[in-house]
């Protein structure tokens, strides 16, 4: 059971779950094979004709790192496969962007609100009949620089001290993280209601929990189907030639 679930969890992250089948006298030995390795032949009609497993660097290619499996050698798992490609896409790979968008807009947003958490303070310095000069600039911006818990504050005329307001920062991120967050209950076909997220009613609830429901017994069936063919070499090696369901 766990290592079918590390097959599983393979094919719905990367989109590929390849399943090894070593087969031994009337025993057979089965080992998830990382998918970033492996790759699927197939002849001009399409048909998968066996798989190679590549352990060699990926900078370049050494045909001697290529180990070659026969197609009952190998339980290929494909969740979310588009048309008749050898691969299929997974759940996480078109989410990617999505994922990406969402976290560089919180780390934008908790570095907005740490530089400008506080309301930054203008000095103006001088007046038409007394301007300031360069070096009463510098030396004002330098004890502004170094503020720290200085509230009070004593000038005369020629200063006028005020407060830069940059408004609520956390609504300016707030549309944008709720349209991320909901793409990607899209992407995953995941219900907001499940997620605690909608406002919706029961019996809506109750619909949405169905539908996510039926999405996961779709996931299912693809699964034992291919189960299946590894429980029909196991009857096959035991000389039993039963149709598997």
């Amino acid at each position: 059971m766990l290592l079918l679930r590390e097959w599983i969890q393979e094919a719905l992250i990367k989109g590929n779950g390849f399943l090894e089948i070593g087969k031994s006298k009337n025993q057979i030995q089965l080992k998830v094979v990382n998918a970033n390795n492996m790759y699927v032949k197939r002849n001009k009609k399409g048909e998968v004709t066996g798989y190679n497993q590549y352990v060699g660097q990926m900078n370049r290619l050494d045909p001697t790192k290529i180990i070659p499996f026969e197609v009952d050698e190998i339980a290929h798992l494909k969740i979310s496969a588009v048309g008749d490609s050898a691969y299929a896409i997974g759940l996480i790979y078109p989410a990617v962007m999505t994922v990406d968008n969402l976290l560089r807009a919180e780390k934008d947003m908790h570095i907005l609100n740490k530089r400008k958490s506080n309301s930054p303070i203008h000095a103006k310095l001088g007046t038409k009949e007394e301007p300031a000069s360069t070096s009463d600039v510098t030396d004002f911006g330098a004890r502004l620089e170094y503020l720290h818990n200085q509230h009070e504050w004593a000038t005369d005329h020629r200063v006028e001290l005020k407060v830069v307001d940059f408004g609520n920062l956390a609504e300016k991120f707030t549309a944008l993280l709720e349209h991320d967050k909901e793409m990607l209950f899209y992407i995953f076909q995941t219900p907001a209601s499940i997620m605690g997220k909608a406002n919706i009613p029961e019996g809506l609830a109750k619909s949405d929990l169905d539908t996510y429901e039926r999405r996961i017994q779709s996931i299912q069936a693809n699964v034992e189907r291919i189960v299946e063919q590894i429980f029909k070499i196991i009857l096959e090696m035991n000389g039993l030639a039963s149709k598997v369901e």
